[in-house]
């Protein structure tokens, strides 16, 4: 049976689609001025715009405007979230940790911190359907995050370039040549506008001949197709996997067995280069794990108290103690233990520091030596892993590899 429509019923459909068809008043504004209206709004509202019509789904999601909205935005917090939740068995109560849940949180005032805070699904989505396990984020640049994962069905590490604002995710090519990686690193080249992903790996099984051995260093200009081995390098890197992206240059600690002292290893994107830069003038236990992190546009190296700044890039007068934290800051009667056993500055801003002690976001002052606790709206209230400094963009990662074969010679 045929349900009839009415004149009335017509009027209203054709009514909607010129609606629909009108060009969207906001965007009949110069460039710039939209621009600026977009800058002014937190992310989590300018992804809703992409939904309120096709006109400004198309403009967020052009590659030009992206990559010029990209430039504008400031860093966000890429988070992962480790809080347990209780669950009973069997007349006791334990903890499960939940499947990866990753927050953006975009703190660009410590002072308010009830800002923005943007509940991601898991980055890794992808690989759940593909028999995979050894989960990993190799790193973020221009707002792409690298993953890993290996694949138990084919033997072989997958990795992926995606983007968790827009969902969208490209695999890159496979190599069962990579065995075991022991660093990595995902970075951008401003010369030749490519990215590249680096990895350090060994097929050595043997965990005491693991650590004596060179590694194979493999190389993949995102786009190419081809996976390179570029040489071998000591297994010297020393504490986080993954390579720190800035300047150009990725950026590993590492440490001289034979001299007892740390250095700082620097891959240049573009040249594929390295090059040694100096550590602070400090000392670091040979026992200590040293943390290295981008923060206010420079590299800085910290043991979890002492936190150094290098001002000038590749300058080692240019080292400055940014910051101490005793160990009797912390009142031993607070809500966070007796004592602080890991501290990771996320920020400096406004005479005051966010960071993370233990796994906790935490608000400390300088002046007075006092820590408190950061509870933000939307966000649990521990157990959090900073992940990286991470940019939000609307660009597709498909247009990395359009980008690339464009510019290869037919």
């Amino acid at each position: 049976m045929k349900i009839k429509t009415t004149n009335t019923e017509r009027d209203q459909e054709v009514e909607d689609k010129r609606d629909d068809e009108k060009p969207c008043i906001i965007l009949q504004l110069p460039d710039h001025i939209i621009l600026e209206i977009f800058c002014r709004i937190p992310i989590n509202t300018v992804i809703q715009c992409k939904y309120v019509c096709k006109s400004w789904r198309r403009s967020l999601t052009d590659q030009e405007f992206s990559k010029s909205l990209f430039a504008r935005t400031p860093a966000c917090l890429f988070l992962q979230d480790y809080s347990r939740t209780p669950c009973r068995r069997q007349n006791t109560i334990r903890h499960r940790i939940p499947p990866n849940k990753h927050i953006l949180a975009n703190l660009q005032s410590v002072s308010s911190p009830n800002n923005v805070v943007l509940k991601l699904s898991d980055p890794n989505a992808l690989y759940n359907r593909l028999h995979s396990s050894v989960t990993g984020i190799m790193g973020s640049c221009n707002g792409f995050l690298c993953l890993f994962r290996y694949n138990c069905k084919i033997g072989a590490f997958i990795f992926n370039i995606s983007n968790p604002i827009t969902g969208e995710s490209v695999p890159l090519p496979v190599n069962k040549e990579i065995g075991r990686p022991a660093h990595f690193g995902f970075g951008f080249s401003p010369i030749s506008d490519v990215y590249k992903v680096v990895v350090f790996t060994s097929n050595e099984d043997n965990e005491h001949r693991f650590h004596k051995r060179k590694l194979d260093v493999m190389v993949l200009t995102v786009g190419s197709g081809i996976w390179r081995r570029i040489g071998k390098v000591s297994n010297v890197m020393h504490g986080t996997r993954e390579g720190v992206f800035h300047n150009g240059f990725l950026h590993w600690v590492c440490h001289c067995r034979k001299g007892c002292h740390f250095f700082i290893r620097a891959f240049d994107v573009e040249s594929e280069r390295f090059k040694d830069l100096p550590m602070p003038p400090y000392y670091f236990r040979p026992d200590s794990i040293p943390q290295m992190r981008v923060l206010g546009g420079s590299l800085s190296v910290s043991d979890g108290r002492t936190f150094w700044v290098m001002k000038e890039y590749g300058v080692k007068r240019s080292w400055t103690k940014e910051l101490v934290i005793g160990h009797d800051t912390i009142d031993p009667n607070d809500a966070y233990g007796s004592y602080i056993r890991y501290v990771s500055v996320l920020k400096f801003t406004e005479g005051k520091v966010l960071l993370l002690a233990n796994t906790n976001l935490c608000l400390y002052t300088p002046e007075t030596r006092t820590l408190e606790r950061v509870e933000i709206d939307g966000m649990p209230p521990g157990g959090f892993h900073f992940v990286a400094d991470h940019i939000p963009s609307f660009v597709s990662p498909k247009d990395i590899i359009k980008d690339y074969v464009s510019k290869v010679p037919s």
